[in-house]
């Protein structure tokens, strides 16, 4: 049984436990994602396990990612939406505003519960170091994100560099892949994303990793540990 697998397995169990827990059965139960990547195809990816809690539970399950980071501590915060998963950062901003159960900490094969936040332009732009990117547009994933917004700006801000004055124009995608999209699309010159879905999206075909530089280098990005997330 693959890991991927497995926390899903325990985290059907960990829900059932607490239906079953619980003084009356709800209705319905509502989990939120926050939007990591396409809307849909994240709803797609998890649409087995709500078929499979509906059939084990015995209620209608909802399962539907949200607009934007805020949007899933709001929903819970309104009772809206009961189970969150979160990214660190956006769990930790998420828990300063209400009481929170951890439930499950994800981990992926081979980084374990660690990635990485990359900085990362077209290798036909011209920018081959962050000392580049002054007066270009730049684009985040959200400032809710932590490896597409908090890293990146920890990382700014080690080198004394304030974000909203070094670029020309700064922008807020919505979701990694948006990052690459207007990238690729020469909407920004640089932007931030996560490892894992920059390697996803190569994984896909996407992009080619020899169209795409990843601004510094991984010596840089490792000697710099607020560049790993920790989820």
């Amino acid at each position: 049984m693959s890991r991927r697998k497995f926390t899903f397995l325990i985290s059907i169990l960990v829900i059932s436990f607490i239906l079953t827990s619980c003084a009356t059965t709800p209705k319905k139960l509502t989990i939120g994602m926050i939007p990591v990547k396409n809307v849909n195809e994240m709803e797609m990816e998890f649409e087995p396990i709500r078929l499979y809690l509906e059939e084990q539970l015995g209620i209608p399950i909802e399962v539907y990612a949200t607009d934007s980071y805020v949007s899933l501590i709001e929903g819970m915060k309104k009772e809206t939406i009961d189970i969150g998963w979160y990214g660190a950062f956006s769990y930790v901003a998420a828990e300063s505003e209400m009481e929170l159960t951890p439930l499950i900490v994800q981990q992926r094969k081979g980084t374990d519960i660690y990635y990485n936040s990359l900085i990362i332009a077209r290798k036909d732009s011209g920018i081959s170091s962050i000392k580049e990117l002054k007066e270009k547009k730049f684009a985040f994933v959200d400032s809710g994100s932590t490896s597409g917004f908090v890293l990146p700006y920890a990382l700014l801000k080690s080198r004394n560099i304030a974000y909203e004055t070094y670029f020309n124009e700064t922008q807020y995608a919505g979701s990694h892949d948006q990052v690459l999209a207007k990238i690729l699309s020469k909407e920004v010159d640089a932007g931030a994303i996560s490892s894992v879905q920059y390697e996803n999206l190569i994984a896909k075909g996407e992009v080619r990793s020899e169209d795409v530089i990843i601004i510094g280098n991984r010596k840089i990005f490792q000697e710099l540990p607020t560049l790993q997330e920790v989820i």
